[in-house]
């Protein structure tokens, strides 16, 4: 800078070095007369204030830089407070805040199980009283059907009654004029029988079956003036029976047995199970010489099998004064029932839709019952999750937010009783001793609160949990002070 001026100016003057701190700097505009004032000025008071520090003792000085200071020192102090109070007042609003998020929290997650518990008890409520109006309705169906079961039953009884009599008075003279026929027909059929006695004293069971069939075939020729009759043979032929009778208006399956004992009940399942095979509503099992079992209590009975398919057993028909007239009679009646299974179909039609409509009543019944079962099993789960929630956030708020009056007391407690060492504890053990260690705060302080106390201050990795939510606590590594 002097150089800058003398460069400048004509001036004659002397240059001179000086040598400052590396980080301070000086903006020096002024003229050389005047840069020698200040340096002159500045020299000759640093002069004098070595002078004066020189004269005072060390107590002085100390005294001096004390009173300097003590401001500062008090301004530091100040700033060191209202940080800390600072800290404290963030401290109380943070654990505020936390409290507050915990509680909002809870009270969201109990609102939500609340929200959803309600919905499952409605749609529970509304399942239970669709399942009630469904029990109802099909007690209603059942008693319907059962009412129009027992009205069809009495009709069909009554109109076979009226038709029997109104028949067997029609055709009396009718079977009085087949009698000598039925009478030459019997002479023959018992020399035949005479003579395959004479001929062989064991009889086969095909043998008995052909004697059987051609026994009916005699016996089925008293339908040959009847309109459109055919006796057709198809005892080869599976599930078919022995014969087919066919009328104009029907046709009836035939089987034959010609048995030295009853008829079992096995040749009755047989029959129906060949009815139910073909397309015909009615088959004749007549038994020539013995009675059926469970069918013997008249010549001849009715069973249905199904609401058009009818079965009737013939009971020792050769053994009958007029069996030929009993075939009759039982064409006669078949011929009624025929009218009535025709006649009846649309009233069949509507008890089927009456049956199916119940059935699938008991699938819907049974389908609600199904998710009502899921769904207590999905209300149980939520109890579950929510239980396993409220036991989280209670060990959250052991381990982050524990702020007890009596953490002190008990953490006072440990140090002078526990020490390191290599056994475990429980907290029962711990309990009772510090019950008696300390019986006046016994009604503030229960085992649980104890035992989350012991959790707070405890490591982790010291501490074996029970299975059980109320089961003890060990404390490992441990021992009781001598």
């Amino acid at each position: 800078m002097i150089n800058k001026y003398k460069k400048k100016m004509e001036f004659k003057g002397k240059c001179i070095q000086l040598i400052i701190p590396e980080n301070e700097n000086l903006i020096l505009n002024f003229n050389p007369e005047e840069n020698y004032l200040i340096l002159k000025i500045g020299s000759e008071c640093l002069i004098e204030s070595r002078k004066y520090i020189s004269k005072l003792s060390q107590q002085e000085i100390y005294e001096k830089i004390q009173t300097q200071t003590s401001k500062q020192i008090q301004a530091l102090e100040m700033k060191i407070s209202t940080e800390q109070a600072f800290i404290e007042h963030y401290k109380t609003q943070e654990d505020i805040r936390i409290e507050h998020e915990v509680q909002k929290l809870l009270k969201s997650n109990g609102e939500t199980f609340d929200f959803i518990k309600k919905n499952y008890e409605n749609e529970i409520k509304s399942l239970k009283e669709l399942l009630i109006v469904g029990e109802k309705e099909t007690i209603k169906l059942q008693h319907v059907l059962s009412n129009y079961e027992n009205d069809k039953k009495s009709i069909i009884q009554y109109e076979v009654g009226e038709i029997v009599k109104m028949h067997n008075d029609k055709y009396d003279l009718l079977l009085n004029e087949k009698e000598k026929q039925y009478q030459l027909t019997r002479e023959t059929f018992d020399k035949a029988i005479s003579t395959l006695e004479n001929t062989t004293s064991k009889k086969s069971l095909v043998g008995l079956g052909k004697i059987g069939e051609t026994a009916f075939q005699d016996l089925a020729e008293t339908f040959k003036d009847f309109d459109g009759f055919e006796l057709i043979d198809v005892h080869s032929s599976k599930y078919q029976g022995d014969f087919h009778l066919k009328f104009k208006d029907f046709d009836i399956l035939v089987d034959a047995k010609n048995y030295s004992n009853n008829v079992p009940s096995s040749q009755r399942e047989k029959i129906k199970h060949d009815l139910r095979k073909s397309e015909l509503h009615f088959a004749w099992l007549i038994s020539l010489n013995t009675t059926i079992d469970k069918f013997d209590r008249a010549p001849f009975m009715f069973e249905w099998i199904d609401h058009d398919k009818c079965i009737c057993y013939v009971n020792a028909i050769l053994k009958s004064e007029n069996p030929q007239d009993i075939l009759r009679s039982l064409w006669f009646v078949c011929k009624e029932l025929n009218k009535i299974v025709i006649k009846d179909d649309l009233g069949e039609n509507e008890l089927s839709s009456m049956k199916e409509s119940q059935l699938k009543m008991k699938d819907k019944v049974k389908n609600m019952r199904k998710n009502i079962k899921e769904m207590n099993a999905s209300i149980h789960s939520l109890k579950k999750m929510c239980d396993n929630m409220d036991e989280n956030l209670k060990d959250l708020l052991n381990e982050e937010t524990v702020i007890d009056t009596h953490y002190g007391m008990l953490s006072n407690w440990w140090n002078l009783n526990i020490e390191n060492g290599e056994t475990n504890i429980s907290s029962t053990d711990l309990w009772f001793k510090f019950k008696r260690d300390n019986k006046n705060v016994m009604h503030e302080i229960d085992a649980n609160k104890f035992k989350d106390i012991l959790c707070a201050f405890v490591t982790e990795d010291c501490l074996l949990r029970p299975k059980t939510k109320n089961g003890a606590i060990e404390i490992k590594n441990v021992c009781w002070k001598k």
